[in-house]
């Protein structure tokens, strides 16, 4: 539903997180990608040199249910772009990391079903390893909250450059 209500209310935002350049449908939803250089990092073009994804997920998820939905591409905006690299990488890196989250949940009450948590040294050591990522995963959302609607303070009736006070 969020993913949904993000592609409504500012699609210039939802294009740059999945790298959409051009208007197009059953568009796939990457679920790992990774540039096969560090030149590629910043080109999010790229990201499909290597690249795992679910056919149609991005349009499903802009549509509330329709993987052959059109999602509209950066190269449709006029004005300037956010800068798409940045946005597309901290919300994978924002997403691996709730799903890391989630894995660490199922792990710990399987073994505290099993009645075997307090012995589960390896358990332990990815919680305390963790701890920190919870910040992380915050502070990669705020990067793609805040980055990916620029050149918008309030999207489509006020713009940065006009919402910054003088001196």
């Amino acid at each position: 539903m969020y993913a949904r209500h993000v592609y409504e209310t500012q699609p210039q935002k939802f294009a740059a997180m999945e790298a959409v350049w051009e208007t197009d449908s059953y568009v796939p939803e990457y679920i790992i990608a990774f540039p096969t250089s560090l030149q590629d990092l910043l080109d999010p073009r790229a990201k499909e040199i290597f690249g795992i994804g679910i056919p149609g997920g991005a349009s499903w998820l802009a549509s509330g249910g329709d993987p052959q939905a059109t999602i509209r591409g950066l190269s449709e905006f006029e004005g300037p772009q956010p800068p798409v690299a940045i946005v597309f990488w901290t919300f994978r890196m924002m997403v691996a990391l709730g799903f890391w989250f989630v894995l660490l949940a199922l792990w710990g009450n399987y073994r505290w079903w099993r009645g075997e948590l307090l012995e589960d040294d390896l358990l332990h050591k990815a919680l305390m390893v963790s701890t920190p990522l919870g910040i992380l995963a915050v502070e990669f959302g705020w990067i793609v909250t805040e980055v990916g609607r620029q050149p918008w303070v309030i999207q489509g009736v006020l713009k940065t450059s006009a919402g910054v006070s003088p001196g």
